[in-house]
This record gives structure tokens, C-alpha cells and sequence, in this order.
């Protein structure tokens, strides 16, 4: 009986020991970090409109009156995905899909928008009607760190985290 308590401890010293030894082979390059810490971009989460940009070289900024011009894309509930937002005026909703291609870059489609109707600045109206016809339209998006950019073939709606 003596002898197996003594061995017990010494082999798990022995087991501890070599475990403890052994180099692990994800961290050989350490240039590259293991592939779980690359952080892809979400489109999740609220977004401020910072303008719309036509091809011409046009840049349409949201009124600075009032509170910001914002985008919240909601993760699907049940495989729906949502767009909510203030548009400068009104308040606004509808469907989305989004898929990330290679790098930070992907397709989104907005589906049909429903908005509040209520009037406001002449402003702030026709930069409301710019913006959600531009959603409207939205083909793809590509992520550059807190900021994105919403591209419809015609424009580009510049959005900051």
C-alpha cells in the first residue's frame, strides 16, 4: 500500500512535467496570429451617416441641426435581418441582407423602406429623400476600421461607428 501512494504523486509530477515541456506548434510563426484572432467586419450595431457621395465628385452632408442621421443594422431574429433609423426628419425600417465576401467587402440589399411622413426643413427633407433612395439602391459595402461605405452604383453613403 506504501508503494502506491508514492508513486501516484511521482507520476503525476512526470505527467505535469512533460506537458508543461512541450512547445506548442500554433504559435511556431509568430508573425501570424492563430487564425481564431482575425476579427472580420460586422455590419451590426448603429451607424452614423456622415454623406452621400456622387460619382461626379457631389457630397451631400445631413443637416447639422438637430440629432445625427443614423443606421442600425439588427442581427437576423429567425432569419430576418432589420434596418432601423432616423433619416434627419423622419424615422424609417425595412429588411436587409448582408453576406461578407473576401476581405472587407460584401453585398447588401435593402429591401423596401417604410417611413414616418412627418414634414421638416427644406434641408433636412430633400437630404431624408437622397438617403433613402440610396439605401434603396445599396449593392454592396466595404469596411475601412469604424467606418464603411454603402455603394449603389451611383453613390456612396459614407457611414462612422
Amino acid at each position: 500500500m506504501r508503494s502506491l501512494t508514492l508513486l501516484f504523486p511521482t507520476l503525476l509530477l512526470a505527467g505535469c512535467l512533460l506537458s508543461c515541456s512541450a512547445s506548442p506548434r500554433a504559435y511556431e510563426n509568430p508573425t501570424s496570429p492563430p487564425a481564431a484572432t482575425v476579427r472580420r467586419p460586422s455590419i451590426f450595431g448603429v451607424w452614423r451617416v456622415v454623406a452621400i457621395e456622387t460619382a461626379g465628385g457631389g457630397r451631400l452632408v445631413p443637416p447639422t441641426s438637430g440629432r445625427p442621421v443614423e443606421l442600425e443594422f439588427a442581427a437576423p431574429v429567425d432569419g430576418q435581418a432589420r434596418v432601423n433609423g432616423y433619416a434627419g426628419v423622419n424615422r424609417f425600417g425595412g429588411p436587409y441582407s448582408h453576406s461578407l465576401g473576401e476581405g472587407d467587402v460584401g453585398v447588401l440589399l435593402i429591401g423596401s423602406l417604410a417611413a414616418t411622413r412627418m414634414a421638416g426643413p427644406e434641408d433636412a427633407m430633400r437630404f431624408e429623400d437622397a438617403l433613402l433612395d440610396a439605401l434603396g439602391r445599396a449593392r454592396t459595402i466595404a469596411f475601412d476600421g469604424r467606418e464603411a461605405a454603402i455603394d449603389t452604383g451611383d453613390e456612396r453613403i459614407v457611414i462612422a461607428r
